[in-house]
């Protein structure tokens, strides 16, 4: 699978929220989703679907939990 599936361009446009939805539904029957979300984490990705969350969930992850979050690399 190509990896332009999980980098829509924008998050808002009708589109990009399709597409956003598309990627996620392939996160869901991932057996790496939780590796992959951490490693975003402390990556701090900015764009893109990881591990089943969009840009604005993991920087809404790490408000909500700053102090767990590992360093990023």
């Amino acid at each position: 699978m190509g990896s332009e599936l999980f980098f829509p361009a924008g998050e808002r446009d009708e589109a990009a929220v399709a597409q956003t939805a598309a990627a996620k539904q392939v996160c869901a029957r991932c057996g790496v989703r939780l590796h992959c979300c951490d490693y975003a984490l402390v990556a701090n990705a900015e764009d893109g679907v990881w591990g089943g969350l969009g840009p604005s969930e993991r920087r809404a992850l790490r408000q909500a939990r700053p102090g767990s979050m590992p360093p990023a690399l």
